[in-house]
């Protein structure tokens, strides 16, 4: 009987992925291109970015690689506004692959500055910053490619999927720079230039433009500052789309407050405790170790479950997808920063992994609906600082986790969920682009 019914659950699980496998397959050749791109790009990032800190720290000592790598990051968002903003007039492949070709020098000098016959940190920091600014642009511009060539019955199966493979990335990359980059960064490198080279390839011989900038009748010439200013004071002056840029700072700060502020509650707060005990075996945990198992039950959740979140609850509405799934993200994150009892931990980790993969693809479709085609690479990059305003917030969490209890501080992630919820939830009222118009153009 027991066989049966495992042969019936794998036989399901079968039909599922080779059903999924289909679906992904009949995608426009742009979206399934640049899923591909984004993956070894972020593959890419996560193989060394997490350890460069400790390459620079070595050589510049710790405040100052920790300054760099924050210049280096709000220079990337800066240069993404402006990346977002040419998408928009020159056509997203134009873009992607300027910063695709600048991204492999970047990447190929990395490797060169490194080798035994240059080893100079200085270069290093150059091409660094080089690839950092290449993301940057990238980034928006992508979104915006997908946004254009997908249906909108087919955004929240390739959200899941983006959402996937980015944490794919996250786990292979980490493994790969974890193993690779004290003895073998040279190696390493090479191998990130490697992928920089695939992605060029992809992008040049399989990506098509399916969004043409409006002819534009002639002009005179303005200071390019001045009309990147303007165009973002427009994107600023969308009610609309302010609330979303509100909801979506609210939605991952939590994340960002909360994961930065556990790491050093759980190590101060957690005494030593048995997790389980089998024989004279006794597994005993602490504060770190905890929080490192977060990490992993966190990771093998997504990607082994995590295509199929989306056809567990297909029955269920968007909207209804949406709220439920920030409650649970809510719930899950706001117990994190207060409890100390390891199985509850657990399982608020579980919660947080369902949340998550039912309302991200929610959102990332609602964002495609509320914004005009014609300035998606404009509004992509603008919706990256929210991003970056989440991380500020949680650096400051950690110094506030430092004067108020930690009762205090996940009252105050509570809240952040919550209002993200609310605002959240105004914006299916208020489309610029309603989904009738473009299964018209499509």
């Amino acid at each position: 009987m027991r066989l049966l019914i495992l042969d019936s659950i794998i036989y399901k699980k079968i039909k599922e992925v080779i059903y999924l496998w289909s679906k992904f397959l009949i995608l426009h050749v742009n979206v399934k291109t640049r899923l591909l791109d984004q993956f070894l790009r972020n593959l890419a990032f996560n193989m060394i970015t997490p350890f460069m800190t400790i390459y620079f720290a070595g050589y510049l000592g710790a405040f100052n690689a920790g300054l760099i790598l924050m210049i280096n990051l709000v220079l990337s968002f800066i240069l993404g506004l402006y990346g977002g903003h040419l998408a928009d007039r020159l056509g997203r492949r134009k873009i992607l692959l300027w910063s695709g070709s600048i991204r492999l020098i970047a990447t190929s000098g990395m490797a060169i500055a490194v080798s035994p016959w240059v080893s100079s940190p200085i270069l290093v920091l150059s091409m660094v910053t080089l690839n950092s600014l290449c993301i940057g642009v990238a980034r928006p511009v992508g979104s915006a490619m997908i946004a254009d060539s997908s249906h909108p019955d087919d955004r929240k199966f390739i959200y899941t999927i983006d959402y996937w493979l980015f944490n794919l990335s996250m786990v292979i990359g980490a493994i790969l720079g974890g193993f690779f980059f004290q003895h073998y960064l040279y190696e390493l490198l090479l191998g990130v230039a490697f992928s920089a080279f695939v992605s060029l390839l992809l992008i040049t011989f399989l990506i098509k433009d399916t969004y043409l900038p409006h002819k534009k009748k002639e002009r005179v010439k303005t200071n390019p500052l001045r009309e990147v200013i303007t165009i973002y004071r427009g994107v600023l002056k969308d009610n609309v789309f302010r609330i979303f840029i509100l909801a979506n700072l609210m939605n991952i700060s939590v994340q960002t407050q909360t994961m930065d502020y556990i790491a050093v509650r759980l190590k101060e707060e957690m005494a030593s405790q048995t997790l389980f005990t089998i024989g004279d075996f006794s597994f005993v945990i602490n504060g770190i170790n905890m929080f490192g198992l977060l990490y992993s039950v966190n990771s093998f959740l997504v990607i082994t479950f995590g295509l199929f979140i989306a056809q567990l609850f297909k029955r269920l509405s968007s909207l209804s997808l949406l709220n439920i799934g920030l409650l649970l993200y809510t719930m899950g994150l706001t117990t994190l920063a207060v409890s100390n009892n390891p199985y509850l931990l657990i399982f608020s980790e579980v919660l947080i992994v369902v949340g998550e993969l039912m309302y991200i693809p929610i959102k990332q479709s609602l964002m495609i609906d509320i914004i005009p085609q014609e300035s998606r690479g404009a509004y992509m990059a603008t919706n990256e600082f929210a991003i970056l305003g989440a991380m500020v917030m949680g650096a400051l969490a950690v110094s506030l986790g430092a004067l108020f209890p930690s009762w205090f501080m996940a009252s105050l992630f509570f809240v952040c969920g919550i209002t993200s919820i609310f605002l959240f939830g105004r914006l299916p009222n208020h489309q610029h682009n309603k989904n009738k118009a473009e299964l018209k153009a499509s």
